[in-house]
């Protein structure tokens, strides 16, 4: 279980990172960010907890930066490493992935290790970004590469962060994605307590179906595809309670 975050609007790292702080409860083992400047993708991550990455790097994130992606890690593949620490860059550098869940389907890593990719960590979710990197190539379409993960035993939710200032996003069944959006201003996370902690009153809360490609830029927010109908769960009400607070490994 990991926690996703995305921002779109100025100071657009800081308030990515802070988003994090909101969801400590998904993970405390990593934290890095991913934001454009000049058309450049650039990446600060460690594998410590959240909280000293942000007090480390708050200072020296770009303001006027106002798109990006961000990540607290809580390891189920993948020792505690900088490596293995989201996000991780495609190798053609055209965008940066930040992801909570599994891919089940060791076929994929066949694959992808069979290919011209350069692999640094243990994680499933870096040969997702390989794997995505492929699949756009193969359809000319991040939409229809990322509804292509289903085929691949995908689990979870996943952003992805572009060369062109775009910002595409994709849950499955079972983990959640959350979007608030105010004025022209929008912030992704994992739970929405955790988006209220960069907007304490949001104009809108979206929850994009499965399998719904969230794409969001400069021009605003479109919901590419039918998606699937959630199952009725309880997540929701799990990942707000805030038990965790009280948790040894909470710090």
């Amino acid at each position: 279980m990991c926690g996703i975050a995305g921002f779109l609007g100025y100071n657009a790292p800081s308030r990515a990172l802070a988003i994090t702080l909101g969801q400590l409860e998904r993970g405390t083992q990593g934290s890095g960010v991913a934001y454009i400047c000049k058309r450049r993708i650039h990446i600060r991550k460690a594998p410590v907890h959240p909280a000293e990455f942000f007090l480390k790097v708050v200072d020296r994130l770009p303001k006027t930066c106002t798109i990006a992606i961000a990540h607290n890690r809580q390891p189920s593949k993948g020792k505690v490493s900088y490596e293995n620490t989201h996000p991780f860059l495609a190798c053609n550098k055209e965008f940066a992935l930040v992801h909570n869940g599994h891919m089940f389907d060791g076929k994929a890593r066949k694959i992808i290790e069979k290919g011209k990719h350069k692999i640094q960590g243990e994680t499933d979710s870096e040969i997702i970004c390989h794997l995505l990197e492929d699949l756009i190539r193969e359809k000319n379409s991040i939409a229809k590469a990322l509804m292509a993960l289903e085929d691949y035993d995908f689990s979870g939710a996943v952003l992805l962060l572009t060369r062109n200032y775009k910002i595409y996003g994709l849950r499955d069944s079972h983990h959640p994605l959350v979007i608030a959006k105010q004025n022209s201003t929008y912030a992704i996370g994992s739970t929405e307590k955790a988006i209220k902690v960069v907007m304490k009153n949001p104009e809108k809360i979206i929850e994009p179906k499965p399998y719904q490609v969230v794409k969001l830029g400069y021009k605003g927010l479109r919901l590419i595809g039918k998606g699937k109908e959630p199952p009725k769960t309880t997540w929701k009400y799990v990942y707000d309670y805030d038990w965790w607070k009280n948790s040894r490994w909470y710090w």
